[in-house]
């Protein structure tokens, strides 16, 4: 009995040469299809140092694919289908993204086009030689920055501490705070997230190519992680001690970004140096990966494979193009009643904090009064948003971290009475100008309220699938309060009650109008 010969070499190389264009028009068909999300990760590549580093991914993946060139040859390639379906699924949730303006969802989603496109073309047992890179390529998305405020409260919780252990005395607000010798903050490039994010990318790269251990890789990307985050505090707690010493010499302005830099490309060297000390080995075991069943000729030809590819998601974008092309134009009147209760329209009191809100098509401030004390009304409507113009955007806010006339102290979730119900809203203490304000805010999409972005984006999404178009608004209620004290809570709330059935119909109204 005769063994059946091997696919010979040649045969093999041709298959994977086919599958390499395929993958090639593929690519570029769905980046084609998803131009603007694609153009949009670029942008955001080029104008973040926290993000710069995306511009190398798509060569590093490629790099690591033809690395098992050899090994690809050894298995045949075999499209496979059920990707398909992945992709129009990507498609679905990247429709969900565009039409909700969240831009972290479009640009998972196209990658994940990318991905199952090749996993549909080279097929399962091609695909999991080349894992690694494929999953590799997740480092091009611009993801993380939702951590800044955490990572940023962290940063200054160390430094404070630290400061006061070596015996300075310290006067802290929020994440702004004052030593003898001057004021310092802690801002979005103090928060460490870039430091964090190159780390975890490089110490991922580091094992996958140096450790066959899953342990020895485990224990470097844990450590990837967690010697960024205390090395950023140290950071921070050793800019503030250079200004210190040197009265305010040395360490401020631009340069301490510089010296944070060098001490961050210091310890990572020394991180990747202690991990070189056990570094593997490739033993030529080639990795374990889906048992072949019996040769079955495919579902798919490879060029079928590809032209399904972008078959799945060509209907999403002009769905989208669809819906966005019905919504209204018009531009709403906002009129806030002269009276609210007891309260009275005045002015707009200027020496408070007043929120940003680009991108509104319309909006109002007013202020009343009753008797001595006051409130600010702030009304924000937005139509037809697309990215930088929505109304969960990171630049609508009460006031910027960087603002030298106000400081956030606290922020926090509360319950406000609104019509009759309860609404869960953002409070946040303001210090300024010898003053504290505490600032309620909360959003409107299709008659409801939250106070949640993520729900803004998924309300803002369905409202346009449901053909309801994509009105939003941004309501803020500022008051002057004392410290710490609940009297701002006292003023609001009641007033609150007051004016809820005035902007509910305001807004109800507005969002009819075309």
């Amino acid at each position: 009995m005769e063994l059946a010969s091997p696919r010979p070499p040649f045969a093999a190389a041709t298959t994977l040469r086919s599958a390499t264009w395929a993958i090639v028009f593929a690519v570029v068909g769905l980046t084609a299809l998803y131009w603007n999300t694609a153009a949009s990760m670029v942008a955001i590549w080029s104008r973040s140092e926290t993000f710069t580093h995306g511009f190398l991914i798509a060569p590093l993946a490629v790099w690591l694919a033809w690395r098992q060139r050899h090994r690809l040859q050894t298995v045949p390639i075999r499209p496979f289908a059920p990707a398909i379906l992945g992709i129009f699924l990507a498609g679905f949730g990247w429709l969900l993204g565009e039409l909700g303006s969240v831009a972290a969802a479009q640009h998972f989603c196209y990658m994940f086009s990318l991905q199952l496109a090749i996993v549909a073309i080279l097929g399962l047992e091609a695909s999991w030689i080349i894992a690694f890179p494929l999953v590799f390529l997740l480092f091009a998305v611009p993801f993380g920055e939702f951590l800044m405020p955490v990572m940023m409260d962290r940063t200054a919780d160390f430094t404070v501490t630290a400061l006061r252990a070596s015996g300075i005395p310290i006067f802290r607000e929020g994440n702004h705070f004052v030593i003898p010798t001057g004021s310092w903050s802690v801002v979005e490039a103090c928060s460490g997230v870039r430091y964090l994010i190159a780390s975890f990318m490089g110490g991922v790269l580091f094992a996958h190519l140096y450790y066959r251990t899953p342990y020895k890789k485990a224990l470097l990307i844990l450590a990837s992680i967690a010697l960024p985050v205390v090395a950023n505090w140290v950071r921070a707690y050793l800019i503030v001690m250079i200004g210190h010493l040197s009265d305010n010499e040395l360490a401020v302005g631009a340069d301490h970004l510089i010296y944070g830099w060098v001490f961050f490309g210091v310890v990572i060297l020394l991180l990747f140096w202690v991990a070189s000390f056990w570094a593997e080995d490739d033993d030529g075991i080639p990795a374990a990966r889906p048992a072949s069943a019996a040769v079955k000729p495919p579902l798919l030809t490879i060029p079928a494979a590809a032209l399904a590819c972008l078959a799945a998601a060509g209907a999403w974008p002009m769905l989208s193009l669809a819906l966005t092309s019905t919504l209204p134009y018009g531009t709403p009147s906002l009129t806030l009643p002269e009276q609210v209760g007891p309260w009275k329209q005045v002015p707009l009191v200027e020496d408070s904090p007043h929120p940003r809100l680009p991108g509104a098509v319309a909006a109002r401030s007013v202020s009343y009064a009753n008797g001595d004390q006051t409130i600010s009304v702030h009304v924000a409507f937005f139509r037809r948003q697309m990215d930088g113009q929505e109304v969960a955007n990171s630049d609508n806010i009460i006031v910027r971290v960087d603002d030298r006339t106000w400081k956030i102290i606290r922020e926090r979730n509360r319950p406000l009475n609104w019509l009759n119900e309860p609404v869960v809203a953002n409070t946040t203490l303001i210090s300024g100008g010898g003053n504290r304000f505490e600032a309620v805010d909360f959003y409107w999409v299709d008659g409801r309220y939250t106070n949640r972005r993520s729900i803004v984006k998924l309300l803002v999404a369905l409202s346009k699938l449901l053909g309801h178009g994509d009105d939003a608004a941004r309501v803020v209620i500022v008051a002057r309060t004392a410290d710490d004290a609940p009297d701002a809570h006292s003023l609001i709330d009641p007033f609150a009650r007051e004016l809820a059935p005035a902007i509910d119909r305001l807004l109800a109204e507005s969002g009819a109008a075309e």
